[in-house]
């Protein structure tokens, strides 16, 4: 199993432990929804075994460790509560393009992950697209927080660069499924179009999403002068341009209004928004920006 300390820091993990995810109004205590609690008796999920005291209800006795061992032991189960945790993890062609993108991605997932699961939440981790049957990758649901190991191992096996457009690759890898009452899209949201139909489908699915937006830092964009041929990842358009000073700085203009809109919409439908530039490194500083964002707290 892969040691914590390689994905996040001795530093990061003692902040994490004293720290919670922000997820809103999810409902403890209430037994038969999908958010183990961490109060052991009655339920539906094992958790545990634990020596027989006078009183308990032997509908729990477990007879094959008595055979085993001519003591009497008590299965303990865990209470489901309602609340469970997604991460929707976009891994189209552009998230490849610029440096970096990919591994914040995979350190903001980690954190989230952590959290949800030291919390007592379900993790559930969907790429976003679908996989296909020739990719060694599936979705994943993690429970306990021994499984954190577990967790990053799947993230670092996630391969991106798939092509295909946003929307459709969200609604697609969902599917069917019930989403948790936290879901998280993790995404650079290259395109355009895509935002408000994928906030609307997800709201439709009774969750309330937050996006963590990582995009490249504004001042690395188009860092190149004169004749240049630009492939888009998704679609494959080839487009041959002049870069000058001047288109350059239009460029980051149109670039900057873009990112706001995106916040405004966000802020119009009640999503949650952190933007992230890539490159940075999973410690104190993107907790702390994933703080100020809502999601911890």
């Amino acid at each position: 199993m892969m040691e914590l300390e390689t994905v996040l820091s001795r530093e990061v993990l003692q902040i994490l432990d004293r720290m919670d995810l922000s997820v809103g109004m999810v409902h403890r205590g209430r037994p038969g929804g999908p958010h183990p609690s961490s109060s052991l008796g009655q339920g539906t999920r094992f958790e545990d075994f634990r020596r027989y005291s006078p009183g308990d209800d032997l509908r729990y006795l477990d007879w094959n460790v008595l055979g085993r061992l001519g003591e009497p032991f008590i299965k303990q189960y865990a209470r489901e509560e309602a609340g469970r945790l997604t991460l929707l993890l976009d891994r189209t062609a552009s998230m490849v393009v610029s440096p970096g993108v990919e591994h914040t991605l995979r350190s903001v997932a980690a954190i989230l992950a952590y959290l949800g699961l030291k919390s007592g939440y379900h993790v559930e981790g969907i790429p976003v697209p679908e996989p296909g049957p020739w990719e060694d990758i599936s979705p994943a649901v993690f429970r306990g927080r021994g499984a954190a190991g577990e967790v990053f191992q799947w993230l670092e096996r996630l391969p991106f660069g798939v092509a295909g457009p946003l929307f459709e690759a969200v609604r697609g890898a969902v599917g069917g499924r019930e989403l948790g009452a936290a879901t998280y899209l993790l995404s650079d949201m290259a395109d355009p179009e895509a935002g408000d139909r994928i906030f609307r489908f997800l709201r439709s699915r009774r969750c309330r999403p937050a996006l963590v937006q990582v995009v490249p830092p504004m001042d690395r964009a188009l860092e190149r002068s004169g004749h240049l041929e630009m492939v888009d990842p998704e679609s494959g358009r080839v487009l041959r341009l002049r870069l000058t000073p001047k288109l350059r700085r239009r460029y980051w203009k149109r670039l900057a209004r873009f990112h706001e809109q995106v916040r405004l919409r966000c802020r119009a439908l009640g999503v949650r928004h952190v933007r992230l530039e890539s490159g940075l490194a999973p410690d104190r500083n993107m907790v702390q920006c994933l703080r100020k964002g809502g999601l911890l707290q």
